[in-house]
């Protein structure tokens, strides 16, 4: 670091960074191996807890998959239904126009023999109006008159004949009329099932229509809290990632294993950020410390510099293995000796006055060997 920002007056460029090649130099020497905490029962409930409600979810997540399937199966059989009340009802509309197809070739029919009795009964009249006169003529005529009562009876037996030929026509048409009028019975009967077969097939599909769409809001339902139940198993799992995290970090007490888990070095506002390209640059945070001016090791380690240094005031660095080391600055006072060994919080000294702060505060840098690293992607947020 060459300065702290707005500073001109602290250490020379390089004079740090010499100061963390010496102490790299010695960290064989005075690297203490960590021991693992044992302070994660608490964590291993929760982590236990947490397993448990994963245990819920799980179980909780099958069964509407189970339920979810069986709405499927289910729905498929209505579809299936469904499928089959569409043919019938195809079926039956086709019924129904064949019938009243007939029913019309029927009703033609009877308007034509309609036609044809008119005409018959016409024909008929005509014969009654021909015949009578020649047959009171042959019951008047005498035996003078013998040839001429030979011819009118000629005549008369012709007419019968004609009569009689006529009646047998409109026999045979009642007949027809008879079976016709038989057969537009048959054909409304039919056509009257046929209606109510349709009717009855079209209410049973309306009613399948509506339990298909109680199935499909089943469905929706069930995947609605199976979507919900999923959302809160991530939920879940990322807690137990961030215990079992945690559980790791308290029983490590390797510095690398805690990033962005740190402690603040001390209590108060931050007031200087990381800013390596800045002019000058700034390789470290500042913090004000106006209520608590207790500074603390962030991690476990062991003091390698309790010591002035111009412009940066007293300074204490240590070294927390891995090549890691933490600097604070502008220390009034110092409660550790180099070489201590110390624990994570303990307290290094008490925060002198920090003209950034203008007032009590800390200047705190991490570095990995003689490069500074940003501290605030260590260091937990409040």
């Amino acid at each position: 670091m060459a300065a702290i920002h707005g500073f001109p007056f602290l250490l020379r460029p390089g004079r740090l960074v010499a100061v963390f090649a010496f102490l790299t130099a010695l960290l064989p020497v005075l690297l203490a191996a960590p021991s693992p905490s044992r302070a994660a029962d608490s964590l291993q409930e929760k982590l236990q807890s947490t397993r448990a409600r994963v245990r819920t979810s799980e179980q909780s997540i099958a069964s509407l998959t189970r339920t979810e399937r069986k709405l499927f199966k289910d729905l498929a059989g209505v579809e299936d239904r469904l499928t089959a009340f569409a043919d019938s009802l195809k079926k039956l509309e086709q019924e129904q126009t064949r019938l009243q197809e007939r029913t019309e070739n029927v009703e033609a029919a009877l308007k034509e023999s309609d036609r044809q009795q008119h005409r018959l009964l016409s024909h008929l009249s005509n014969l009654l109006r021909t015949a009578w006169p020649i047959m009171l003529q042959a019951r008047t005529d005498t035996a003078a008159h013998l040839e001429s009562w030979g011819n009118s009876s000629r005549q008369g037996t012709w007419i019968e004949k004609l009569y009689a030929g006529a009646r047998r026509d409109l026999e045979a048409l009642r007949i027809e009329r008879a079976t016709a009028r038989e057969q537009l019975s048959s054909l409304e009967k039919l056509r009257k099932a046929a209606t109510r077969k349709l009717a009855e097939t079209e209410q049973s599909r309306e009613e399948l229509l509506e339990r298909r769409l109680a199935f499909l809001k089943k469905v929706q339902s069930v995947r609605t809290q199976k979507l919900k139940r999923e959302e809160e198993l991530r939920r879940v799992m990322a807690v137990i990632e961030e215990i079992q995290s945690k559980i790791k970090a308290m029983k490590s007490r390797r510095i690398k294993d805690l990033k962005g888990r740190l402690p603040r070095p001390v209590q108060g506002r931050l007031t200087d950020r990381y800013s390596p390209d800045s002019s000058p640059p700034r390789r470290g945070v500042g913090f004000t410390a106006p209520g608590d001016p207790t500074v603390r090791a962030v991690s476990w380690g062991k003091v390698v510099h309790n010591d002035q240094l111009r412009g940066f005031g007293r300074v204490v660095i240590l070294t927390h293995g891995d090549n890691y080391y933490t600097l604070y600055a502008f220390l009034s006072e110092t409660s550790v000796r180099s070489g201590q060994k110390v624990e994570k919080g303990e307290p290094l000294g008490q925060a002198g006055f920090y003209p950034s702060a203008k007032g009590p505060g800390l200047y705190f840098e991490l570095r990995f060997g003689q490069k500074a690293i940003n501290p605030e992607e260590w260091l937990r947020v409040p």
